[in-house]
């Protein structure tokens, strides 16, 4: 990952020669959730290794239902539990068979032998929320993952979708949730009408609602450092929300989880057949849209930041940034060895 260069406003301009880019070297990430796979991939009785921030976590759906996701590397000579499989609602290594359950405590050697000390796993926090599986980077979670507020059961349909970018998306995640305050563009890119809108802040989520001219109506909620909720309505549709999660992976960059949403007005398969068009709709232009603002972030070297008067929005959020909590796995499972972390 990479730092976020300096922010600076018309009123504090500076002659510091400009950095190459909009990051310096960094190596930390936000102590955020994160969207990690759809719920459909990870089935009772499944589990999945997937790189994670600077690690790989193996994350697993037990017979019972409940997920968990943990340090992928076994205890015993670091194989990939994620390449393993489920037993009731333990994970399974495939070297040797070591047994895990969703605290990461080891609970079964097949040998026989007794089980050494320092055998637990580093765990996270997981959720398994509007249609994707979500991670916290860090031991405990101050919140819930994102949720949505009006989604009703029966009257709403969804999809649920991973975007696998051409090239691997080498920014951190703010970098694209910073748009959800650049006033300035919407106004200029998308000709919004952005003077009759409200800003509100809530605890962990954050966010602006309003008409916004021919458009129609629309609400757009930041949860914590990396997600995005929005909701538009325009005149004569139905209403279109959508869940944007990014999650880093490392050298492989940004991967983006979608979750899109779309009234069902009856029960009827007429009606549902309807709705999925405008969910294939939907899915297709969002597809679109993730590759359009792959070249866009890709190309970025804006140096150092000089945000004007009409940027004070996205000051704002920079701001924040910049003191919001960082840390890394190789952080946590330093915090258990010794001793300040589980056992």
């Amino acid at each position: 990952m990479r730092r976020m260069a300096t922010v600076t406003t018309m009123e504090e301009r500076s002659d510091t020669p400009a950095k190459r880019g909009f990051y310096e070297p960094f190596g930390e990430y936000h102590m955020s959730w994160y969207a990690v796979m759809p719920s459909s991939e990870l089935a009772p009785g499944k589990v999945k290794s997937t790189k994670f921030c600077d690690g790989r976590i193996a994350v697993f759906r037990g017979e019972d239902g409940a997920v968990h996701a943990m340090n992928a590397r076994c205890k015993h000579m670091g194989a990939d539990i994620g390449l393993g499989d489920v037993v009731g609602n333990n994970v399974r290594c495939p070297f040797h068979h070591w047994e895990y359950d969703g605290s990461g405590a080891c609970v079964r050697i097949p040998s026989g032998d007794r089980i050494p000390n320092h055998t637990t796993l580093l765990t996270f926090p997981c959720e398994d929320s509007e249609g994707l599986i979500w991670v916290f980077l860090g031991r405990e979670a101050p919140h819930r993952a994102p949720r949505l507020a009006d989604c009703e059961e029966g009257k709403v349909l969804s999809r649920s979708f991973g975007i696998d970018f051409k090239e691997p998306l080498q920014v951190e995640p703010w970098a694209l949730t910073a748009n959800t305050f650049d006033f300035a563009h919407f106004r200029a890119v998308h000709h919004f009408n952005m003077d009759d809108i409200t800003k509100f802040s809530d605890g962990h989520v954050r966010g602006w609602e309003g008409d916004i001219g021919e458009q129609g109506f629309m609400r757009i909620e930041l949860h914590g450092i990396s997600n995005v909720v929005s909701y538009l309505r325009k005149p004569g549709e139905a209403m279109k929300r959508q869940l944007g999660g990014l999650c880093p992976k490392g050298d492989e960059g940004l991967k983006l989880f979608m979750t899109i949403f779309t009234d069902l007005s009856d029960p009827s398969e007429a009606a549902r057949q309807e709705a999925e068009a405008r969910l294939d709709e939907f899915e297709a232009l969002h597809r679109k849209i993730a590759e359009e603002d792959l070249a866009v972030m890709n190309s970025v070297e804006f140096g150092r930041v000089r945000l004007t008067e009409g940027d004070k929005e996205v000051a704002e959020f920079l701001r924040s940034v910049q003191t919001y909590p960082r840390t890394t796995i190789r952080k946590l499972e330093a915090a258990m060895t010794d001793g300040r972390g589980a056992p």
